[in-house]
């Protein structure tokens, strides 16, 4: 019998323990706290927080969108005919450093989205998941130059 509980009302547990040096039993009694009141003020930590607000997020998602927009404008810097002029490494440079940025802000868009989600159960943000994906496949091509074909 030692170690079975029985759950009451009031959201405790009783088990029965046998006591040291006895051959009785006696009741111990230990309180809980139930998984949804420890799973509710876990969100409602996350849900005072900045960067989990719905205008955070479609702020980074709109940011990303823009600075994608610039990358494509730039993207002759490292086309055939950016590629072979003198100053290449530097174009090269430049659109890196917008790519990482675009991808930045797009990761950072995910995080806020994602976090949202499980405070409100937002919908999946596919937009930032997909920039961030073109991204990281746009970064692939420029390493093995494959923009310079």
């Amino acid at each position: 019998m030692g170690g079975r509980g029985n759950k009451s009302a009031e959201g405790c547990i009783f088990f029965l323990l046998p006591t040291i040096g006895d051959s009785t039993y006696k009741f111990r009694h230990f309180e809980f706290q139930p998984l949804e009141i420890v799973l509710m003020e876990q969100d409602q930590k996350f849900e005072n927080d900045v960067l989990f607000k719905p205008a955070v997020g479609t702020g980074f998602a709109v940011a990303s969108g823009l600075s994608f927009f610039f990358l494509c404008m730039i993207l002759p810097l490292v086309g055939p005919a950016g590629s072979r002029v003198e100053h290449a490494g530097q174009n090269k440079v430049a659109f890196l450093a917008v790519l990482i940025l675009t991808f930045a802000l797009a990761s950072f868009s995910v995080f806020s989205k994602m976090g949202r989600r499980k405070i409100d159960g937002s919908p999946l943000p596919l937009f930032s998941f997909g920039l961030s994906g073109i991204c990281l496949l746009m970064l692939v091509i420029l390493l093995f130059d494959g923009f310079a074909i």
